[in-house]
């Protein structure tokens, strides 16, 4: 990763995908990077600097990832293929394949795809005990 400063856009609906982004944050500050967290929902694709590094990270829902994150990444701005971005998405059992669909819009818009990553995560459904 070339660039010093790492934007990481990140949504989380339970909270273990949040506490994934912190991981990362923490290993890309060990490794001399400065990195601003921004959580997506309250992003806008008009802001992003295409000058640091990009990363995306979100949970898997019904084989693929909210509309609003797709509308996100799809209204991203176009940049001239110097623009370092990576995924990490987390999911239960199955993600439907969402890497290379992201991939293809990403690059499509000039971006630089440096590592995908899919982490399993426990079941966040409990069984109600009833006393």
């Amino acid at each position: 990763m070339r660039s010093l400063i790492v934007d990481i856009f990140w949504f989380s609906g339970t909270g273990n995908t949040f506490l994934v982004a912190k991981e990362v944050k923490k290993a890309l500050e060990a490794a001399q990077q400065v990195v601003v967290m921004h959580p997506l929902e309250q992003a806008s694709p008009i802001d992003i600097k295409t000058e640091h590094a990009i990363g995306l990270i979100f949970p898997v829902t019904h084989q693929g990832t909210h509309r609003f994150i797709w509308q996100f990444v799809e209204n991203m701005p176009r940049t001239d293929f110097s623009t370092e971005i990576f995924m990490i998405d987390t999911r239960m059992i199955y993600s439907g394949g969402i890497k290379g669909p992201m991939r293809n819009i990403l690059t499509a818009k000039g971006y630089v795809p440096i590592g995908a990553c899919e982490i399993t995560m426990p079941s966040n459904l409990f069984r109600k005990i009833s006393s």
